[in-house]
């Protein structure tokens, strides 16, 4: 990466902290049917319905009470087969199991595929990073959220 020196440390430093913090707590992994007989891992969310679970960013952090996408990923030969919807409305589900009326994620906003799913699933940009973020060798985000319905 072509990040300036100062950012590299200070990420490198937070991805310890990371690491540090979460080696120590237990899987948060649910297989699908074609994945426990063996099938390929086509995709993966991770919700968090605590803070204390979740890593604070420099900026734009979701609020310490609601639910959060912290990571989602669909492999590259899986995309637009509507696996990223799926996972997005299992993490919906997850979080109104836990009570949640709010769920949060963040978005690169350079990242026009994944705008697009969220947007078309209701989720809305609530705040943005300044493009001074950019200074320091970061990508500029924005942090979306969706109201969620509640369970009938």
């Amino acid at each position: 990466m072509n990040y300036p020196p100062i950012y590299r440390r200070l990420l490198r430093r937070h991805i310890g902290q990371y690491l540090r913090l979460h080696a120590c707590l237990p899987p948060k992994t649910v297989g699908g049917p074609a994945w426990d007989a063996g099938g390929p891992l086509v995709g993966s969310v991770e919700v968090s319905l605590a803070a204390s679970t979740r890593t604070r960013s420099l900026t734009l952090n979701a609020p310490d009470d609601c639910a959060y996408i912290c990571n989602m990923a669909v492999d590259e030969r899986f995309r637009r087969r509507g696996y990223g919807a799926a996972l997005l409305d299992a993490a919906e589900r997850v979080a109104r199991l836990g009570g949640q009326r709010d769920l949060y994620l963040h978005l690169r906003t350079q990242d026009v595929p994944a705008r697009r799913l969220y947007e078309g699933a209701g989720y809305e940009q609530v705040a943005r990073d300044s493009f001074l973020i950019a200074l320091v060798g970061m990508d500029r985000r924005c942090l979306l959220r969706k109201r969620l319905a509640p369970t009938s």
